[in-house]
């Protein structure tokens, strides 16, 4: 499934969020999927890398399409970067409310911000880098605003105020979890190119976030993975939306679809085979 023109790295995720401007996850991708559950094994695995110094540890891989100045569309690996985002936002507001912080943590905390805000943005639209489907994008940008952040509204949240306690928790201090913890863990860095290689046979492949994906997210990610954002966006809005409202179950829909066209049973098992 490897391209010959694919840009395959393996690089820490510090230094993959330092050198983005902008982390598009289209429309079609789910809500944030990762729970506190997930949270408590990514905290774990840093807390592991802090007492061993000779060891690093492998995240995942992430897969995108570069679309030029830095700004990717995120076909897989979207959970992971959300919830590292989380945790940098996390341990920047856990630095913010230290009442007595060293000359190195005022530091650390300018550095923590490069990761996740694009200072060179000159809109207030474009200067958070990551950007979650519609139905999340809301939760994670009011986590730049304290005053916005409910708990039980989202994963999201529910997962911010998680490592914010961890945090709390632990005699650790935000230089040794960032330095020695975060900026150790690794991922693969699968960069496609569009029109040459196959981003939903990849996502397939590689797809191991830990949350089973349905039916309906297969086959919505099918049909729009492999158009140009705008078209995506269009089309998501105006039909996808509505026919996933009114259907209730969008695979059940289209199987029921297809019996009707193919005029023949179709096991639900078999229901994506038709793509």
């Amino acid at each position: 499934i490897i391209g010959k023109n694919m840009d395959v790295q393996q690089l820490p995720i510090s230094k993959f969020l330092k050198t983005a401007n902008s982390l598009i996850i289209p429309v079609y991708q789910r809500d944030c999927a990762w729970k506190i559950q997930h949270c408590e094994k990514l905290w774990m695995d840093v807390k592991k890398l802090i007492s061993n110094e000779n060891e690093s540890h492998f995240l995942g891989t992430i897969v995108t399409i570069n679309d030029g100045y830095g700004k990717y569309l995120v076909i897989d690996g979207q959970q992971r970067l959300t919830t590292i985002s989380i945790f940098l936002i996390a341990l920047i507001h856990y630095l913010k409310e230290k009442k007595i912080k060293s000359d190195d943590e005022n530091q650390l905390q300018r550095v923590l911000k490069s990761y996740i805000i694009d200072e060179e943005s000159i809109s207030s639209d474009t200067k958070i880098k990551l950007k979650p489907n519609k139905s999340d994008l809301k939760f994670f940008e009011n986590l730049f605003d304290s005053n916005q952040i409910i708990e039980n509204e989202s994963n999201i949240t529910n997962n911010y105020f998680y490592f914010k306690k961890e945090f709390k928790k632990e005699e650790l201090t935000p230089f040794v979890i960032f330095e020695k913890g975060l900026k150790r863990l690794k991922i693969v860095s699968i960069d496609l190119n569009r029109g040459q290689d196959d981003p939903q046979l990849i996502f397939e492949s590689l797809n191991s976030t830990g949350v089973d994906l349905t039916a309906g997210d297969l086959i919505r990610n099918y049909i729009l993975m492999d158009l140009e954002p705008d078209k995506q966006e269009k089309l998501y809005k105006q039909y996808w939306v509505k026919i996933e409202n009114l259907s209730g179950d969008i695979a059940e829909f289209i199987r029921n679809y297809l019996i009707f066209k193919q005029k023949k049973w179709i096991k639900k098992n078999r229901c994506l085979f038709y793509f």
